[in-house]
């Protein structure tokens, strides 16, 4: 049964007023998993970033697993990312197999491709974060780059609401993230 893909309704803020605009849910007709990454029904290599946050419904979104990340229908987080950028020819210095999160994280860096302020509330109030931005965990004691161990894409934002003051009132939409998941402070890399 061939599989189609519908998109998550995420709230823009343009000049006080809220618009949504689609974003990324990935949800098969029959009730199953996506086909493969290997589907290039959705790809063209001229896409935006934001494109390239769609392209996740190429993705084969099925089971974790590190030993068997780069296999279809099981990812971990950096091959989710990696399979998801590499068909737009994005490969964090590696074209054949994806990059542990602190070595993209570390890439990221090398080629002064991060977002000033990283994972802040003041980057989410006033949207200066976009789909297919990748958001770095740092912290742990793991001899890796920075300490990351974990990385995750942000792709789109939430609206919970207006404050008191009519002010709008934004959460960030991840991949696979829970959308309460918010590590501030974190590195974000728009590769």
């Amino acid at each position: 049964m061939k599989k189609r893909f519908y998109c998550l309704l995420a709230a823009v803020l343009m000049a006080g007023a809220c618009i949504c605009v689609p974003v990324a849910e990935v949800k098969a007709e029959d009730g199953y998993n996506i086909d493969s990454y290997d589907n290039d029904d959705w790809y063209d290599s001229d896409d935006s970033p934001t494109d390239m946050v769609l392209d996740l419904s190429n993705v084969t979104i099925d089971k974790t697993s590190q030993p068997k990340r780069m296999q279809e229908k099981f990812y971990d987080c950096s091959s989710l990312v990696w399979k998801s950028y590499h068909k737009n020819g994005v490969n964090f210095g590696m074209a054949y197999y994806a990059p542990v999160a602190a070595d993209m994280g570390k890439w990221c860096v090398q080629y002064k491709k991060l977002v000033s302020g990283g994972l802040s509330q003041a980057n989410i109030q006033n949207m200066k974060l976009n789909p297919g931005d990748v958001m770095f965990e740092t912290g742990q004691k793991n001899g890796r780059y920075k300490g990351i161990y974990h990385v995750e894409m942000i792709t789109g934002y939430i609206f919970y609401g207006f404050d008191g003051n009519g002010k709008a009132e934004l959460g960030i939409q991840w991949a696979t993230g829970d959308e309460k998941y918010y590590p501030m402070g974190q590195m974000v890399g728009r590769p």
